[in-house]
């Protein structure tokens, strides 16, 4: 089961057109949950495949060939692979689900891995469990403790000391389905743009038709490149291009589009020490860097006629890294009158592409009438996988009234 699906063009294997383990594991237990024998028949083969023809638990693999070769990032023996695999016979084929008062089994054998399997000194608390199962299916038909046949197949958390545990399965047969399908990678993502009132994008080659969201609904299928749109009130827009088997490709950078009357901008520079270096295309006099280090804090105070919901977005770059892999994304808190908001995220924007600069997302918020106080902070819950490299330049912030 590869992470997304379908796939997006342009980008190298690592989340986008890669199966991993663990996620695969995720489909196997939601599969043995949902009583489906062919689908966790597939998910173990896939799982155990990757194992035995790498000799080792990798962290993924391209999802068009099953290869590690060619993934971005990839670990040998990893944790988390590693887990997913154990999963396979603890959680899956004995069915071990670990309850707040006791420890209960739901196995799901497929019928071509029938036989006798075993689990011995498996620690439950403070017991030890020597676990014996016979059979196939995902039903029970006897379970022994120490020999003695018990009512439910579960054991309760108080149980000291070690025991034996026999379980017998019915030989249930399973009626089930998988839909297997080709991997598929979308037509490019459309590029929009607005300008004179008009939302428009550069056609996509083999797109048939375009779907124009307005605040993550559909507004209307079109097969023209442009359409007029009068500011109003903030709505966000977003264009998807669809190919001739009525694909779609993911969603363009949201436009926020809105009457000025309700757009307040305020210049960032204004309100912390201006960078100094020599990057173009800024509004105002100038930008402001945010780090780990760098005016970890940045507060706008903000005066408003009325209380209401206002959405809250950042006008910055990032030339850190390019867009389509690396980990360089800054992140930072987003403060109302000294309380949590939510997140702002500042992704990169190609590589030493500091001239380029976009939108972050906006984050909607309740603002008193009178002063209030906007803060972007940089907190340790705001740390990427990067580690290091956490930065971003800001422009201006924009307070648009939604209602």
């Amino acid at each position: 089961i590869p992470c997304i699906y379908p796939q997006i063009p342009g980008i190298p294997p690592y989340h986008n057109n890669a199966v991993w383990p663990f996620v695969q594991t995720y489909w196997v237990l939601a599969s043995a949950k949902a009583g489906n024998e062919k689908s966790v028949m597939a998910s173990i083969a896939a799982i155990y495949r990757a194992a035995a023809l790498f000799l080792t638990n990798k962290e993924n693999f391209v999802a068009d060939n099953g290869d590690f070769a060619g993934t971005q990032i990839n670990s040998s023996n990893m944790l988390w692979s590693l887990s997913g695999n154990i999963a396979l016979v603890q959680k899956v084929l004995f069915g071990i689900e670990f309850g707040a008062d006791s420890l209960k089994f739901h196995p799901s054998v497929p019928a071509s891995m029938t036989g006798s399997r075993s689990l011995t000194n498996f620690k439950y608390r403070n017991a030890r469990l020597n676990i014996e199962m016979e059979g196939f299916g995902n039903k029970i038909s006897r379970f022994e403790m120490d020999g003695k046949v018990m009512d439910k197949a579960a054991i309760p958390e108080t149980l000291k000391g070690m025991h034996t545990i026999k379980m017998l399965l019915g030989k249930n047969e399973i009626t089930s389905n998988i839909n297997k399908v080709e991997n598929y990678t979308t037509i490019e993502t459309p590029q929009s743009v607005y300008k004179n009132e008009t939302l428009s994008w550069l056609a996509i080659p083999n797109a048939k038709t375009y779907n124009v969201l307005k605040n993550g609904k559909q507004l209307l299928q079109t097969t023209a490149t442009s359409l007029k749109i009068t500011p109003a009130a903030f709505a966000e827009y977003q264009v998807l291009a669809v190919d001739a088997n009525n694909i779609s490709s993911f969603a363009s950078e949201p436009m926020s589009i809105v009457n000025e009357k309700l757009n307040a901008v305020y210049e960032v520079e204004k309100y912390a020490p201006k960078a100094t270096y020599n990057y173009k295309n800024y509004t105002g006099d100038g930008f402001v860097e945010i780090s780990k280090t760098i005016n970890t804090a940045v507060t706008i105070p903000v005066t408003v006629n009325s209380a209401g919901i206002y959405a809250i977005h950042y006008h910055y770059a990032n030339g850190n890294g390019p867009t389509n892999t690396e980990n360089k994304c800054a992140l930072r808190t987003l403060k109302v009158n000294g309380r949590m908001a939510g997140t702002i995220i500042l992704p990169q924007r190609g590589t030493d592409e500091w001239s380029n600069w976009g939108d972050t997302n906006a984050v909607q918020v309740t603002l008193q009438k009178g002063k209030n106080t906007i803060s972007l902070s940089y907190e340790a819950y705001n740390a990427n996988m990067n580690g290091e490299i956490n930065q971003a330049m800001l422009d201006r912030m924009c307070v648009v009234r939604v209602k």
